[in-house]
């Protein structure tokens, strides 16, 4: 079955972000820091996958989702995705670094159809860009499994950055994969095949500038107490 019939692969993610250049600074940078992304597999994308030998049988290191949603995966502290946002002109610029993720997702294969092993195992998964947004299996493959094109523009408002839809589509490397492993060894054409959709919705937290701020002025005040109290013993 092509997997360019499955209805939908939804995504949500929710993720911290610190700010690394000063507020007045336009375009401002931010660097992703923590959150979850949340994942809803839909029973026919389920069933496309099973009929290709891929069934699926469980999550693993996975933590509560956002509502709506079946999975959980929480973002590591490695995270160092980075992008650009001119609030005038509303421009998002992905800048480097991959948002990574902790958890994943087990298979079980019919080695009638895919000689891949009898139980496989994807996950702590990374999304990056280059020349366009993806994700990646970091567990097992190392491979590129979906490419997400983004169906609208990015906002930041009040401290919330917001893409409003991905299309989630076959990556080239999935589907080579995929058709390396059938018994009949062919293509199956499945590369830019849309799965689903996904969202990411970003929360900011104090940037460091401003956090070096208060250190620095508790530093300041606590050198002044600690003269005085010098003083006071003399």
């Amino acid at each position: 079955m092509r997997l360019n019939s499955l209805s939908a692969l939804l995504g949500l993610a929710t993720v911290a972000i610190v700010a690394v250049a000063p507020a007045q600074a336009a375009p401002s940078t931010y660097q992703v820091g923590s959150g979850t992304t949340s994942l809803q597999l839909d029973k026919a994308a389920l069933d496309a996958l099973a009929s290709l030998g891929l069934k699926f049988d469980s999550a693993f290191g996975s933590v509560p989702p956002a509502t709506g949603f079946g999975l959980g995966f929480a973002i590591n502290p490695d995270t160092d995705f980075t992008f650009s946002y001119d609030a005038t002109t509303q421009a998002f610029v992905p800048l480097g670094g991959t948002i990574e993720h902790s958890g994943g997702i087990k298979f079980a294969v019919d080695e009638a159809k895919l000689s891949y092993p009898s139980s496989l195992e994807v996950g702590d998964f990374s999304i990056g860009f280059d020349k366009g947004f993806f994700l990646r299996d970091t567990l097992t493959t190392g491979l590129r499994l979906f490419d997400l094109v983004p169906t609208g523009n990015p906002t930041l408002s009040e401290g919330v950055l917001t893409v409003p839809g991905f299309d989630v589509k076959v990556a080239q490397q999935f589907n080579d994969s995929l058709s390396a492993a059938t018994t009949a060894g062919t293509d199956l054409s499945l590369t830019g095949a849309k799965l689903g959709t996904a969202k990411l919705v970003a929360k900011k937290v104090p940037e460091p500038g401003v956090v070096f701020g208060l250190l620095a002025v508790t530093g300041t005040l606590l050198a002044a107490k600690g003269r005085r109290l010098n003083k006071s013993f003399k």
